[in-house]
Formats: C-alpha cells, sequence, structure tokens
C-alpha cells in the first residue's frame, strides 16, 4: 500500500503569465521554501536536469506505491465574475525505481483589477504528470500513453454579466465559457476561436496535442510547440483583458 513516509508539493516557483518558470525561479523558490516533507529516499528532483522549460523532473528512487493528487489553476477574476476552479484528479501508480516523472504546474490565469471594467479573466493553465522518454527532453513522451495524470484549468471570469468561469475539466475535451466566442478543444487538443475573429477576441488556450486556432489574430492563440503549452494572449486593444495562464490557459 501507499505510506506517508514522504510528501512532496511542487508548485509553479512564484512564476506567473502565459509562459513557465524559469530553472533559476525554480532553484531559487525551492532553495527558499521546503517542497518535501519526512524521509528523502523515495522521490527526489533529477540531479542533472531538475528543470527545463518550466517543467520540473523527478526521479523516483525506490520502486513502490506512489499517490498523485494534481490540480489544474484557477481561472482570473473578470471585470464581472470570478474565475472557476482547476479540476483535481488523484490516483495511485506503482512504478519502478529509476522512472524519471515529469510534472508541468499550471499557472493562474490573469487577473482583473479592482475597478478595472471590460475586462475578462484569463484561464487558468492545466497541469499535467508525464513519464518523459528522456528528463532532458521532458516534452517527447515515452510512448503515446505515458500520462499519468492531468487536470484542466478553470475559466477565467467574464467581462459583463457577473458570469463566472467554469470549473476545470478532468477529461481529454476543454468547455466553454458563458461568452466565449470560441469553442473548447477536444481529444487534447487547442480550443478555437470563431472564424472571423474580432481584434477585441483573445487567443485561444492550448492543448497537448495542439495550440490553439486564431484565424486571423494567430500570435494570440496559445501554443505547444516542443510541448511547451503557453497560454493564449490577452486582447492587445482591451487594457483590463488578462493572458491564459502557462499550462494552455485560454485568453
Amino acid at each position: 500500500g501507499v505510506c506517508n513516509a514522504q510528501r512532496i508539493i511542487l508548485t509553479p516557483c512564484g512564476a506567473s503569465g502565459r509562459t513557465g518558470p524559469s530553472n533559476t525561479q525554480c532553484e531559487r523558490y525551492y532553495a527558499l521554501n521546503p517542497w518535501a516533507s519526512g524521509t528523502q529516499e523515495f522521490i527526489g528532483f533529477n540531479t542533472m536536469y531538475p528543470f527545463v522549460d518550466g517543467v520540473q523532473n523527478l526521479q523516483i528512487q525506490k520502486t513502490g506505491f506512489y499517490r498523485f493528487t494534481v490540480s489544474g489553476a484557477q481561472g482570473g477574476r473578470g471585470s464581472s465574475g470570478d474565475g472557476g476552479n482547476g479540476a483535481m484528479v488523484q490516483a495511485v501508480f506503482k512504478i519502478n525505481k529509476g522512472t524519471p516523472i515529469s510534472v508541468l504546474v499550471g499557472q493562474q490565469g490573469g487577473a482583473v483589477p479592482q475597478g478595472e471594467r471590460n475586462g475578462g479573466g484569463g484561464g487558468g493553465g492545466g497541469s499535467f504528470v508525464w513519464i518523459p522518454e528522456s528528463p532532458e527532453k521532458p516534452f517527447l513522451r515515452a510512448s503515446t500513453y505515458s500520462h499519468l495524470l492531468i487536470a484542466g484549468g478553470g475559466g477565467g471570469g467574464s467581462y459583463y454579466g457577473s458570469y463566472h468561469g467554469s470549473a476545470g475539466s478532468d477529461s481529454a475535451d476543454g468547455t466553454k465559457g458563458m461568452q466565449s466566442s470560441g469553442d473548447g478543444g477536444t481529444n487534447g487538443n487547442g480550443g478555437t476561436v470563431r472564424s472571423n475573429q474580432y481584434s477585441n477576441d483573445g487567443g485561444a488556450g492550448a492543448g497537448w496535442n495542439s495550440g490553439g486556432v486564431c484565424p486571423k489574430y494567430k500570435e494570440r492563440c496559445g501554443y505547444s510547440t516542443d510541448g511547451k503549452l503557453v497560454g493564449g494572449e490577452k486582447r492587445g486593444d482591451v487594457p483590463a483583458s488578462q493572458d491564459g495562464g502557462f499550462g494552455g490557459g485560454g485568453a
């Protein structure tokens, strides 16, 4: 069975926004903030590549059963609604000694400052746990089925109408917001913006398998080039709007 000999908690290392933490950010964060309690003999950071492009790499040090609890990030507050909570999933896996584990911790979507009007909150980024082909290149999965757990981020709050963001998804399909001009992604792919994308439409979020689809303002879409899962970019001509969080959150 699973014992509580060691417990670790991974975070975004104090980073925010649509891109993940730098290697230096994580090194400094964990040097100042204890990340593990109990004995240190079961799991630890990979000694050569602990952090790569926002991904945190672990190494299993003893064969056994490991419990993972994974939460997507909360969506950001909008002018007229709160962000939705990220999904939370939990499972136990038997993992062999020496197995590398990669973790991407989703970041909260951008929040509209108090008092600002006409701004939607950014969607929260999803959190991912998987077995990589190599810790040096963690976005190359060991196989198509190497994902252990994925938890979707919550939707951003609305800019009018008092609509709160949707809760994160625990399936391979994303969800569409109450006032969304596009659709959530399906089967691990990025979301889409309407075909006649307006200048004030934010960028669609990314999925593991593909980036968002923005027909006109392509630079706003979240992307998963090399699997980096960058969040969507806010509308440039709407100052109060907000970016989606790292982990593929929509704007």
